[in-house]
């Protein structure tokens, strides 16, 4: 049971880094700030800040899961 909460947990952190544009250059961000307006780019981050702290929250509930186990 803990080890697919910490697979899940994994998987949102890594989708939250993906969708806020970890892996990209300086060039590609700097190219993604110009285009997108305000608004995109305030929805990009929500997006991938509660992504990353549902990952967070697995990961902890897997580790309590493992403790109380």
């Amino acid at each position: 049971m803990e080890g697919y909460a910490f697979l899940i947990g994994v998987t949102l952190i890594i989708i939250a880094g993906i969708s806020s544009g970890v892996g990209s250059s300086y060039e590609q961000q700097r190219m993604n700030f110009e285009t997108e307006t305000n608004f995109e780019r305030t929805k990009k981050h929500n997006f991938s800040f509660w992504f990353f702290i549902s990952g967070i929250i697995f990961i902890i509930m897997s580790v309590i899961l493992f403790l109380i186990r």
